[in-house]
């Protein structure tokens, strides 16, 4: 009787500790126990991308790792021509309803843009937030002089040749697009498949939204701390130097009130990936700060 008891409150912890909840517009794996971190991944990735990051966060913070809806499997929503409102309008009404207090944002890439659009709204009632080679304006960074109606032609255009990607398709362009974005051959492979397996609809409006919105504007509301990371070897082939590539950040969040900048040499698109001793570094060296 007493070996019973022991594995059925073993169990039970277990489930305690790993619990899922779902949204209209993302799935959300709970894992481990303390101040609560909000992992949000970026185009086409599921929350799976966090894996390393969770093992690593989870005997010290409560982790809420979304996956998006329409993306790597998950089911996709009906979204109005809205679909990263309706996930940023989401995740504030799950913060809500969890309770969390003062959570952390951790957002790559369109998960970051997430963050400073939620952060942008809120102002109060989040913590530090990381954003992970992500830009507020993402158009500007190849054209300074770029608008959100100078993109939406060019935008409409990428939205609707996105649309029409098929498994085959994607099969073929997506490990070449990737090798500039991972270094790992199998996270390449892994990534791929993370395409294949999302909607081409959601994935194109997606796209088209981070195209057409522009956050610069919004970042002087911003009152969480901030820790951006950046990559430029993955855009060597481009021309990006890591000067440039920092003077391209720098000019991005320069509304943003409080914001660390720290640019890894090693590592491609995906940082956390890729450069795993730089990504828990600088994130521990940033959150252990009192501001």
């Amino acid at each position: 009787m007493k070996n019973i008891k022991t594995t059925l409150l073993t169990l039970l912890t277990i489930a305690l500790a790993t619990q899922s909840h779902a949204t209209r517009s993302f799935v959300t794996k709970i894992t481990g126990q303390g101040e609560p971190m909000i992992l949000i991944p970026g185009l086409t990735c599921k929350g799976q991308v966090w894996d390393e990051v969770i093992e690593y966060y989870s005997s010290n913070y409560e982790c809420h790792v979304l996956s998006l809806a329409g993306f790597a499997g998950t089911p996709a929503i009906e979204h109005n021509g809205k679909f990263l409102q309706t996930v940023k309008d989401d995740l504030r009404i799950y913060i809500e309803q969890q309770q969390l207090v003062n959570p952390i944002l951790i957002g790559h890439s369109l998960g970051g843009f997430v963050s400073l659009s939620l952060a942008a709204e809120m102002r109060n009632g989040l913590g530090k937030i990381v954003i992970v080679d992500a830009l507020p304006f993402f158009p500007a960074a190849m054209n300074p002089t770029a608008t959100t109606e100078s993109t939406k032609s060019q935008a409409r255009a990428m939205r609707n040749q996105m649309r029409k990607a098929t498994a085959d398709s994607l099969r073929q362009s997506q490990p070449r697009l990737l090798q500039g974005m991972i270094t790992d051959p199998e996270k390449i492979k892994l990534a791929t498949q993370w395409s294949i397996d999302s909607d081409a609809e959601t994935v194109a409006q997606s796209m088209y939204e981070m195209q057409t919105i522009d956050l610069r504007d919004h970042l002087s509301k911003i009152q969480s701390s901030t820790l951006v990371l950046g990559a430029w070897i993955g855009y060597q082939a481009f021309g990006a130097t890591r000067e440039s590539t920092e003077a391209i950040f720098n000019a991005q969040y320069a509304r943003l009130p409080n914001y660390q900048l720290e640019m890894t040499d090693n590592g491609k698109h995906f940082i956390m990936w890729d450069d795993p001793e730089f990504f828990f570094a600088k994130v521990d060296a940033f959150l252990s700060k009192e501001n």
